[in-house]
């Protein structure tokens, strides 16, 4: 018979050991691998080299306060500065030539009024061109596009800001139809790019020289998604398998490649055919011993989950419980031993992507795996299916929430948060703003104007699919379909 005292250890061991395994996580949740190369704030969309979509810092609390900044366009990219200010990408629809064309533009905001302070009009080029360049450890804009790579820097004379390009590193002798998608530091400073048609390569900032390498001849295999680096190697994902390269003898090498069940087809709520996830590098040792993506199967959507040093794959899990109208166009969460993902199937993104035509029931669903103590195996630690998230997820490692807009069936707009342990909902607030005030030009214009403006561009809150930015001070910053939504606390507003 077990005694009182007996009941009482092993009830108090198993809570200490619960205690313990929570510290555990939490501690190598705040292990993030940090890059020399990159700006100690949040200089990447995925927050860091790793794409690990992990900030620090706190959020906002209690009553929330919304305030919405129009930009006259789509705002996929915010970077934060040390020195507190944002840079944004826009992209608008501008008439030229008699047709209409993406134009991106970089602005310089303030980040309290969220104040346009300064503007530089950028080549136009694909949907992906210029979308993801990161801050250097100078708070310089390393941007691609094109041919190019920029190093553009913000200065202030009488009073005045405006953008600078300090130096443009231009790709010779490349193909026509080149256009660089995505480009991350490695630990030695080099810039790695990942090309639309499988390029792919380093430019050494220092010299100006670039060194490239074709990851595959196949005309289909092209590169979606942005890419991503650690002390293990730089990895891209193109429409049909992952590849991790490094440096050898002063050029690029593939360390290892693995093909993944890219389908049969672009699925609702994806924007390319094969994986949506830019690959992200996690894991309790050393933070980056581990490498996932999610793939497009058709019969289902597996979780692959690779040795970032071998390729070897430890693990392909059903995702969203092997249900074939799920998928996911968005990059996981991954930290420790955990990964969370969030479908996106059926999302409508507008005509002018390169989304499929083919329509699908928009589909709930986040949830959770956690690899195996033992490195074999993953399993599920809980599947929440009644969220439906809009934006990238991003994962709080003070707050113990994963933080996301979402909408429901009415398509009204959401701040949401779920528990890290548990998946459940630990607030969702609704975006209280009228979508017809954000409107351009809105006091010149009729309420039947309105309404006909709105039914065009659909709600100006929607976050797009696109990554919000969280400063760390309470603040949260989301890219909409037509400018910046800001979220904080009602109180800190008061101040």
């Amino acid at each position: 018979m077990i005694s009182h005292t007996d009941r009482f250890f092993i009830k108090n061991t198993a809570t200490f050991i619960t205690l313990l395994l929570m510290l555990y996580t939490m501690e190598n949740l705040s292990a993030q691998i940090k890059n020399p190369f990159a700006g100690p704030k949040t200089a990447f969309m995925h927050d860091d080299a790793l794409s690990s979509d992990v900030f620090s810092g706190t959020v906002p609390s209690n009553k929330l306060n919304f305030t919405f900044e129009t930009k006259q366009g789509a705002v996929p990219t915010i970077l934060l500065g040390s020195d507190g200010f944002l840079q944004v990408i826009c992209v608008r629809n501008e008439s030229t030539d008699g047709s209409m064309r993406r134009t991106p533009y970089l602005l310089l905001l303030n980040s309290e009024s969220m104040e346009t302070l300064a503007t530089l009009k950028l080549p136009a080029g694909t949907a992906l061109n210029n979308i993801y360049g990161y801050l250097n450890q100078n708070d310089e804009l390393m941007l691609a596009n094109g041919k190019s790579i920029y190093q553009i820097t913000h200065i202030q004379q009488n009073n005045k800001w405006s953008f600078s390009i300090k130096n443009e590193y231009k790709l010779e002798n490349a193909a026509d139809d080149f256009e660089f998608v995505g480009i991350t530091p490695d630990w030695e400073g080099n810039i790695w790019f990942a090309s639309y048609d499988s390029q792919a390569g380093f430019l050494n900032p220092k010299n100006g020289q670039f060194s490239v390498i074709s990851l595959s001849n196949i005309k289909d295999e092209i590169v979606a998604n942005s890419i991503s680096s650690s002390p293990a190697g730089t990895a891209i994902a193109t429409t049909h398998a992952i590849y991790v390269l490094h440096l050898k003898n002063g050029k690029p090498e593939i360390l290892w490649k693995a093909k993944y069940d890219r389908g049969t087809k672009v699925k609702p709520g994806q924007l390319s055919w094969g994986t949506g996830s830019s690959p992200t590098f996690f894991g309790p040792k050393s933070g980056f011993e581990y490498l996932t993506l999610l793939d497009n199967g058709t019969e289902a959507t597996h979780l692959n989950i690779y040795s970032s040093e071998s390729g070897k794959l430890i693990t392909s899990e059903l995702a969203f419980e092997g249900d074939p109208e799920q998928g996911s166009e968005n990059s996981p969460i991954a930290f420790g031993n955990s990964v969370i993902i969030a479908s996106t199937y059926g999302f409508p993104y507008p005509a002018s992507s390169s989304a499929t035509n083919e329509k699908g029931e928009l589909k709930n669903g986040v949830q959770r795996f956690d690899v195996n103590a033992d490195g074999n195996g993953a399993k599920v630690v809980w599947f929440n299916k009644d969220v439906r998230s809009t934006s990238v997820p991003k994962m709080g490692k003070d707050s113990g929430k994963i933080h996301f807009i979402s909408e429901d069936e009415k398509e009204d707009q959401f701040y949401t948060e779920l528990d890290f342990k548990t998946g459940k909902i630990a607030k969702k607030v609704k975006i209280d703003l009228d979508p017809s005030s954000v409107l351009p030009n809105v006091s010149q214009l009729s309420t039947t104007q309105k309404k006909e403006m709105l039914n065009r561009i659909g709600n100006p809150f929607n976050a797009m699919q696109m990554a919000p930015l969280f400063d760390g001070n309470g603040m949260i910053y989301q890219g909409t379909k037509l400018g910046v939504l800001k979220i904080s606390s009602a109180e800190k507003n008061k101040k």
